[in-house]
């Protein structure tokens, strides 16, 4: 399936449920359109060169490979299509950012030790950090395409500011106070959204005599009071991802893949729910039951 078929069937799915509310056209730009390169250009659609094969030759050449989104006065462009693996994710990022008057905002929370989504520090390399902020910072780069990102400190703020779409507690290392506990709380009761990261241990296999260590972040009751909670115990599972050991072969030390039962492996997902339909399979380390 070629890219402009792709984007074609994609554009009469949403006419269909948009009905009147969604109008589009494809612009051909050949030889000699320069009126329609301008417009496209304005548009923020820009060349890029290609390698087209044409008569059993192989030529470089500039083509117009985007799509641009008009509503009202205001514009949204996706430059340079390469996959439709996230196109329809793209499309809808860029129609919501239109009509619903710009990203929505998350709200970070911080204050008891979380992991941290603050800007990567841009000297890490030169600290030995470069591998873990590069991750992160490939991933803020993702997000921040769809949404505006806010930090939140439970234990200075008196409430989670109204225009805070969703909340997110990443992997807290500290216990939660009742105080913070009672802002996230109300914060759901005023119809917030708050989604929960959290780990109910810490792994450091550099510690040869205690690897893994509960972790206490106190929210348990906090759930409990949402009709669930986090056990504390750890899943283990035949069906497993492998990890990297070294095994003695001989006079030699070689890393040999074995399969790690504290990795379980998850394959099955609904189909049915767009947060998951597309998963293939993940491994969960060190998890524990809900």
């Amino acid at each position: 399936l070629n890219v402009k078929q792709y984007v074609f069937d994609l554009l009469q799915e949403y006419k269909t449920y948009a009905g009147s509310g969604l109008e589009y056209e494809f612009n051909e730009i050949g030889e000699g359109s320069d009126k329609i390169k301008q417009e496209a250009q304005n548009y923020g659609v820009n060349p890029v060169q290609a390698n087209i094969r044409e008569n059993d030759q192989l030529k470089v050449q500039q083509i117009f490979l985007g799509v641009a989104f008009l509503y009202g006065d205001k514009k949204e462009a996706l430059p340079f299509i390469q996959q439709i693996e996230q196109l329809e994710y793209e499309f809808t990022g860029a129609i919501k950012r239109l009509t619903q008057g710009g990203k929505a905002k998350i709200g970070y929370i911080t204050g008891f030790d979380e992991l941290s989504i603050d800007p990567p520090n841009p000297y890490a390399a030169m600290q030995g950090g470069a591998p873990k902020d590069q991750v992160l910072k490939k991933l803020l780069n993702e997000v921040n395409t769809q949404f505006e990102l806010e930090k939140i400190d439970l234990t200075s703020a008196d409430k989670i500011p109204d225009h805070i779409q969703v909340a997110v507690i990443l992997e807290p290392k500290k216990e939660y106070t009742e105080k913070a506990k009672y802002i996230l709380d109300q914060y759901i009761m005023r119809g917030g959204k708050l989604g929960v990261f959290v780990n109910q241990h810490k792994v450091d296999f550099a510690n040869q005599f205690m690897p893994v260590m509960p972790l206490r972040n106190g929210l348990n009751d906090f759930f409990k009071s949402y009709g669930f909670e986090i056990k504390d115990n750890i899943i283990i599972d035949q069906n497993a991802a492998q990890v990297q050991m070294m095994q003695q072969v001989g006079p030699l030390q070689l890393p040999v893949a074995v399969d790690y039962p504290f990795a379980p492996r998850f394959a099955k997902f609904n189909k049915e729910n767009p947060l998951v339909s597309r998963m293939n399979e993940i491994a969960l380390f060190f998890t524990s039951s809900i």
